[in-house]
């Protein structure tokens, strides 16, 4: 749906990437775990980690979904120019790092109202 709209905004794209990025995350770890309950210090780190693995799949998503829109709309002027693409890139780190964040908070408040 995104795809088919003219809108060249990069919050549109990073919407589309994180509404890519983050289901595909979650039904991978919950593939590779077979929804085992773990210990409450497994929980944090792994929600960590998938945080931050969510996090930083989403601008590579959004670049890649991009660079797609560029080439099925084919503008001489393209919606997504490359320095827009690269600077999307670039914010990877951040994104990982407030994924990780989120990611350990989500866990931490599941861990808080397990029962022991």
């Amino acid at each position: 749906m995104w795809m088919r709209l003219e809108d060249a905004s990069v919050s549109g794209a990073l919407l589309a990437g994180a509404l890519t990025a983050v289901p595909g995350v979650l039904l991978w770890a919950w593939r590779e775990t077979g929804g085992a309950r773990p210990s409450l210090l497994r929980l944090l780190l792994a929600g960590t980690a998938l945080g931050a693995l969510a996090g930083l799949a989403t601008p590579i998503t959004s670049a890649a979904l991009m660079l797609l829109k560029n080439g099925s709309h084919a503008h001489v002027v393209p919606d997504y120019p490359f320095g827009v693409m690269l600077q999307v890139l670039l914010l990877a780190p951040l994104y990982a790092a407030a994924g990780g964040l989120v990611g350990f908070g989500l866990c931490a408040l599941a861990g808080a109202s397990r029962k022991s």
